[in-house]
């Protein structure tokens, strides 16, 4: 591996469950968005299976590891997609809370715990506007919704 730093996730589930959810999310449209790199099982001791796999998400090198852990993630730590338009936000968005839980503001997490942040560009592009109107405007109605809708974020 290249990266001198790379992000670590552990994971209280089987690796591969978990590396087969993120591909299927993540890999649409014919692209291959997340990679798995390398896969190691490094112990299998009844109750005490570890597995660690390195993956590519949008060409970004993740580690994962599968086992018993006693700490759940929260929203302190997150991943954050930047969406082109409403039906690529739609879309992720669809995916992560289908059996995960909606948050405010774009957040939401997925069904192992993760938070993402499913972000438009051009709610970046509004809320970085050097016309401050437009900026303060949207912030404010992104701040009463759960997932983004572009069109409501514009006056």
């Amino acid at each position: 591996m290249k990266d001198k730093i790379t992000v670590f996730f552990w994971f209280d589930r089987d690796l591969k469950e978990v590396v087969a959810y993120y591909r299927d999310i993540l890999n649409k449209g014919g692209k291959a968005y997340f990679e798995e790199v390398a896969y190691n099982l490094m112990s299998d001791v009844p109750g005490q299976k570890v597995e660690l796999a390195t993956v590519r998400i949008f060409g970004s090198a993740y580690h994962f590891m599968g086992a018993r852990r006693h700490v759940d993630f929260n929203e302190s730590v997150s991943l954050m997609i930047t969406t082109e338009d409403q039906a690529e936000t739609d879309y992720y968005w669809d995916a992560f809370t289908k059996e995960g839980k909606e948050i405010e503001c774009g957040w939401c997490r997925d069904k192992y715990g993760l938070s993402w942040q499913i972000t438009p560009r051009k709610l970046l592009e509004l809320n970085t506007s050097k016309d401050k109107d437009v900026a303060r405007y949207a912030m404010q109605q992104m701040m009463k919704m759960k997932k983004i809708v572009i069109k409501d974020l514009e006056r």
